[in-house]
């Protein structure tokens, strides 16, 4: 699908085939085409395809988390131009401050079947004692490690639900659930909230530019509010 086919539909069905709204990928557009006007003085050869439907190839491969050959065949192109497209727009927006603000030290991966416990004691991520950590129920055993830790009480036989766990639980959860969407919004980009199977040097640029793209969106959110 080009940009000229989706630039006249609605925001949400924008969104549901790129994975962000026209307000966020119009910003991203103009870092592109500010790029290409830089490039454009010094000369080289240019691409057929405009920087458009680069943009949305490349978003769609994020989105969908397809392989070059698959989405190169819908563009019209063989596998190694699709992964130079898509390559090229992520290696220019990653140069931009509004992409690169987190680093390899800020992001751990760990074998996909690791329980979330497990992966965090592997990272090794030390925190002040005076930092509070909340939670959830996944990361039972956490306040043997750091004291100033909340979890939301588990609900068992020997321990029935009490108007207080219920009111404690609930505090939890509500203070928790801006990073909630966060994690949602990033798994929606299925080339991270499924199996990475790509090269595995590019998985921090791709988690950055995934970030951005949340960070960017909220930005624009309170501007216009």
């Amino acid at each position: 699908m080009t940009y000229f086919e989706l630039k006249d539909k609605s925001d949400q069905y924008f969104r549901k085939i790129v994975g962000i709204n026209k307000l966020v990928f119009n910003e991203i557009l103009n870092i592109l085409l500010e790029h290409q006007k830089l490039k454009t003085t010094i000369g080289g050869r240019p691409y057929k395809m405009s920087i458009e439907d680069r943009l949305v190839m490349s978003l769609r491969y994020l989105y969908e988390n397809r392989t070059y050959h698959s989405i190169g065949a819908e563009y019209g192109m063989v596998d190694t131009t699709a992964l130079r497209n898509i390559r090229s727009i992520e290696d220019i927006l990653i140069k931009n401050n509004k992409f690169n603000n987190l680093t390899n030290k800020n992001i751990f991966s760990d074998i996909g079947k690791n329980h979330d416990f497990k992966t965090f004691k592997n990272s090794k991520l030390k925190f002040l004692p005076e930092t509070i950590i909340l939670a959830d129920k996944g990361y039972q055993g956490l306040q043997k490690i750091h004291a100033n830790t909340f979890l939301p009480i588990k609900i068992s036989k020997n321990n029935p639900k009490t108007n207080k766990t219920k009111i404690f639980n609930k505090i939890i959860n509500k203070t928790r659930r801006k990073i909630e969407h966060v994690f949602a919004f990033l798994k929606c980009f299925k080339i991270i909230g499924y199996k990475f199977r790509k090269a595995r040097k590019r998985i921090f640029l791709r988690f950055n530019l995934i970030a951005g793209f949340y960070n960017l969106s909220l930005k624009l959110k309170n501007v216009m509010q």
